[in-house]
């Protein structure tokens, strides 16, 4: 009796210990994931059936209305920016010297090819302004299961396995309305700049095509108090 009692006790002195509520998780992981006046360098691969391709890309990223994105060199010559403003996203193809406004199913098409979709490239919002969310708990993760409550989510239903000891996801998984598997989604690598952690090196399997992964790699992080307005106009999308 008395190992039970024992036992009892420190079961319950655990979970006072390890576990916060959903409202201090959510807050926590947003915190990681929704970070406002920031401009990122990345490298992306891209790996098909067919070949490699690699490029490298700005991002700056005002808030969850203001993205802007400019593919600066890829090893098949093809170059491109992308601007989300408001509600409306557009897409430069230099090579056409136009600029076409992205809607309806292009947003789920692949960003330059890739695995991460227009949406997946953009999305900035809180989880909580997108998806009504239910947490639960295992010895390592919390989980997410997070299902689509506006209309422009980006996926109808997802789960994130969140590492407790940095509130960043492990693995997320992306689910179709039938409840089919449709990506895989990882962060592999980390880095903590002032409180934030910053996703470092990030890995994207569509699981629908044969071979379909995209690696995007973070080589510079720039937090600013603000960023211009400027860099989120159609003016500086088509200069």
């Amino acid at each position: 009796m008395a190992k039970k009692i024992i036992f009892l006790l420190s079961s319950i002195f655990s979970i006072l210990l390890f576990s916060y509520d959903k409202d201090y998780i959510l807050e926590r992981v947003e915190k990681n994931l929704s970070v406002k006046n920031v401009i990122y360098r990345a490298s992306m691969k891209i790996e098909d059936d067919e070949n490699t391709r690699d490029m490298e890309l700005l991002l700056y990223i005002k808030d969850e209305k203001n993205v802007y994105v400019e593919v600066i060199s890829s090893s098949d010559g093809n170059r491109s920016r992308f601007l989300k403003k408001d509600n409306s996203m557009w897409l430069y193809l230099t090579s056409a010297g136009r600029s076409v406004l992205i809607k309806g199913h292009m947003l789920k098409e692949g960003f330059m090819g890739s695995s991460l979709s227009y949406e997946d490239i953009s999305e900035n919002r809180r989880l909580r302004d997108v998806y009504d969310i239910n947490v639960i708990e295992d010895e390592k993760y919390y989980i997410l299961e997070m299902k689509a409550k506006v209309e422009d989510a980006p996926y109808k239903f997802k789960k994130s396995y969140i590492r407790k000891d940095i509130f960043l996801p492990y693995k997320e998984e992306i689910y179709s309305s039938s409840n089919r598997l449709l990506k895989e989604f990882y962060i592999e690598d980390y880095e903590k700049i002032k409180d934030v952690y910053f996703p470092k090196k990030v890995v994207m399997k569509d699981l629908l095509q044969k071979k379909n992964i995209t690696t995007v790699e973070y080589k510079e992080i720039n937090l600013k108090d603000k960023l211009s307005d400027n860099y989120f106009t159609k003016t500086y999308l088509e200069r």
